[in-house]
């Protein structure tokens, strides 16, 4: 058992994934949306009612946070990493060698490769420097490029989660908030008229 928790602790795609921050904030987030809503279902010193809308409202701002997370705030900060990086870093020959951040990641999928399984039509899309880095068994992972990409990541996750996320989720949860709060308030009336 020990062994086996060792195994999967020193497990590369584990240590990958920690190291992404993209992940760990995607983790992170879908363990609250799941796990707060849980625990607040099982508080005893709640009403029922109270329970539900406070669980509901949890669970759709975490959810509403991940989604556009992931689908603006990530994409936007990533994607303008290396050229922001190249803008800040002038004078850095690492940062010169790619156009953009998706040229970097397809490089280092190629790098990550082994030498006996690097296509050479792949490795003809880059520029020639990259192409004789990709030649050699292990090629340069341009940690400086990484680092760029990474710290553009943990800014987005910053500014996105801190700003822009919870502010566009509570417009998203206000109407849906109102129309749950709006059904209970009706199946309330009915049951007093019912009385």
């Amino acid at each position: 058992m020990v062994q086996g928790l060792g195994n999967f602790l020193t497990n590369p795609t584990l240590l990958s994934v920690a190291q992404n921050t993209k992940a760990s904030v995607g983790i992170e987030t879908g363990l609250k949306a799941a796990g707060r809503p849980t625990f607040i279902m099982l508080d005893k010193n709640i009403d029922k009612e109270t329970k539900k809308f406070a669980a509901i409202k949890e669970f759709l701002y975490q959810g509403t946070c991940l989604a556009i997370y992931f689908a603006a705030i990530m994409p936007i900060f990533k994607n303008g990493a290396v050229g922001i990086a190249q803008k800040l870093l002038k004078n850095n020959p690492d940062l010169k060698l790619f156009k953009n951040t998706k040229e970097y990641t397809n490089y280092r999928k190629l790098a990550d490769t082994p030498l006996a399984k690097r296509a050479k039509e792949d490795i003809a899309k880059f520029s020639n420097d990259l192409q004789k880095e990709l030649g050699k068994e292990t090629a340069n992972k341009y940690s400086v490029v990484k680092g760029a990409i990474e710290a553009s990541s943990i800014a987005g996750s910053i500014i996105g989660l801190t700003l822009v996320a919870p502010n566009i989720s509570h417009m998203v949860m206000k109407p849906i908030m109102g129309a749950i709060e709006n059904h209970a308030q009706n199946k309330k009336s009915q049951e007093v008229t019912k009385a």
